[in-house]
């Protein structure tokens, strides 16, 4: 008996912290640069299933279907505009922005120009937090890449490498989510995806499990001011991710 009165104790405490997460969730007001896109849509969708109230930055042209029937908010523009983006912000008083934008084949200076517009339109409007969707291999991570596979995306890389030190130096709350390899839409979720701050892990993960992993980072504090690895232990990476 005392044994299922503890059990029965750890089930109620459980219930509890998921409904404070799923209350906490519900009061953000979240501004998603990329949220049509493959990843940025299961972010979407993730984030509407907890309540939050929900803005999307599209350009124009963007296929909405993936967030068809959802209860969004629609900004058109261009991630590279600077006034774009900071007419995005003026849309309303946001408590959180995640940038899950996606790069086109060839495009440069990317992910530095992109994160960095965002960063200083977030601050002028006192965002409380920004969430950054980068990679393994940007800034003290470039080891967990052998020299071959680094040199392949080193341009990409010196981008999100600028990108996210000027998050951390811009005083803003911030999470950056670094990721190895997001599997295709193929790939159903595990349920055992992870976020650790070592540096040298290289790995794997769904883009559900991946936008699960984003959004329980929306609610909890404790992820406030880190620097993630996103990965899953029970999937194999992709052998051309490293050589």
């Amino acid at each position: 008996m005392k044994r299922l009165g503890s059990l029965l104790g750890l089930i109620a405490l459980l219930l509890v912290s998921s409904l404070q997460a799923a209350h906490a969730a519900a009061e953000k007001n979240v501004l998603v640069f990329g949220g049509a896109g493959n990843l940025g849509s299961d972010i979407v969708k993730e984030l509407v299933r907890s309540g939050a109230k929900l803005t999307v930055f599209v350009k124009p042209s963007t296929d909405r279907k993936r967030l068809a029937g959802l209860p969004v908010t629609y900004v058109e523009g261009d991630a590279r505009s600077d006034s774009d983006v900071k007419r995005a912000f003026a849309m309303a008083k946001f408590d959180v922005a995640i940038n899950a934008l996606a790069r086109r084949n060839g495009e440069t200076n990317f992910w530095d120009r992109t994160q960095m517009s965002i960063t200083a339109a977030a601050k002028e409007t006192r965002v409380g937090e920004v969430v950054f969707l980068s990679s393994v291999g940007a800034g003290d991570s470039a080891a967990a890449y052998s020299p071959q596979a680094y040199e392949k995306a080193r341009i990409s890389l010196i981008e999100r490498s600028k990108a996210e030190d000027d998050l951390r130096a811009s005083g803003l709350r911030y999470v950056i989510v670094r990721t190895g390899a997001v599997l295709g839409i193929t790939t159903p979720a595990t349920g055992k995806a992870r976020l650790t701050e070592d540096t040298t892990v290289l790995g794997p993960v769904t883009r559900p499990d991946l936008a699960k992993l984003v959004v329980d980072c929306v609610t909890d504090s404790r992820c406030a001011n880190k620097t993630y690895h996103a990965t899953d232990d029970t999937l194999k990476i992709p052998v051309e991710r490293l050589n």
